[in-house]
């Protein structure tokens, strides 16, 4: 085992450990994990919690803290295209441009990477209207304003600003205009292996 996969294995146990269950991450003044997920089993993630991915165009080094202001340095993660490598994240907790993820090779679902703070300057989506209409909403609700729609496909990785339930805040430029509003989890594409298609 490297020294980098025994760190993770401690914070991982610290971060365990400091549950009632020892199985799951509980409510931390109601801004945690649900009680139904497994830390670091994909399956119990999905569904839960909206996903992303570190945007794949990015080269370089992208930092995991344990505390949205810094904290330990859990990770240091690139891209590798070359071994297709990439990560696939759920957005568990915000605190300003700092989200809390679970991270998870793309490639592979199964293998766990790490559990910590990203800036969101790094997290992306594609969106998946390839056949239809894209609506984007004021709020994260069917009923609430539409505030634009998009007639054609949008190829481009599309900066996420927010996230609520399972709906995403996106923003972006089309043709020089301003795009921005939430969108719902079947316009979503946040793994480009697997739902990008």
């Amino acid at each position: 085992m490297t020294m980098k996969n025994k760190f993770l294995v401690i914070i991982a146990l610290l971060l365990i450990s400091s549950t009632q269950s020892g199985k799951h991450l509980l409510a931390n003044e109601g801004n945690s994990l649900s009680r139904n997920v497994e830390f670091g089993n994909y399956l119990s993630y999905k569904g839960v919690y909206p996903e992303a991915f570190i945007k794949y165009e990015y080269k370089g080094v992208i930092p995991v803290y344990s505390k949205p202001d810094g904290g330990v340095l859990i990770a240091k993660l690139r891209n590798k295209p070359d071994k297709e490598l990439y990560y696939n994240v759920f957005l568990l907790k915000k605190n300003r441009n700092k989200y809390l993820t679970a991270i998870f090779d793309a490639n592979d679902e199964d293998k766990f990477i790490a559990y910590g703070w990203v800036d969101r300057q790094y997290l992306g989506i594609f969106v998946k209207n390839y056949s239809q209409q894209l609506i984007l909403f004021n709020k994260p609700d069917y009923n609430s304003d539409k505030l634009f729609t998009i007639y054609e496909y949008y190829p481009e990785v599309v900066q996420i600003t927010d996230f609520s339930g399972l709906w995403l805040k996106v923003d972006f430029y089309m043709d020089k205009q301003h795009i921005f509003g939430w969108i719902p989890k079947e316009m979503q594409c946040a793994n480009v292996f697997t739902t990008c298609c």
